[in-house]
């Protein structure tokens, strides 16, 4: 997901929408994506930073470890929040700490 700086007025904007769920990367069968990324997030400039907060999250399919059936599992993180030093780019690109905190929620041992 990537904002534009100059869409961001003084007093902050919120943003909701999807993104394609092939940014988690995952590698392993056990998980898989049924949807895709959804967000609603606040962001807004501050001392020479990006910062978001607000929910990100996405359903997944998983397999649970004890009977090994398919069961559907929301990852919701409703706490998200990151700060992006700019760089003098004309966009900031949140995909990377949207990616680790959805995968930061996902249970060790699915059940």
């Amino acid at each position: 997901m990537k904002v534009h700086l100059s869409q961001i007025p003084p007093e902050g904007l919120h943003v909701e929408g999807t993104d394609s769920n092939a940014i988690l990367d995952l590698k392993e069968p056990e998980i898989r994506p049924v949807g895709d990324i959804e967000y609603s997030l606040d962001v807004g400039l501050s001392d020479g930073g990006l910062f978001a907060t607000g929910v990100v999250g996405v359903d997944l399919e998983l397999v649970c470890v004890s009977c090994l059936e398919k069961f559907r599992f929301p990852v919701r993180v409703r706490d998200f929040a990151c700060q992006v030093e700019l760089t003098g780019s004309e966009t900031v690109d949140l995909t990377e700490p949207i990616r680790e905190d959805i995968l930061l929620a996902l249970p060790p041992h699915p059940h």
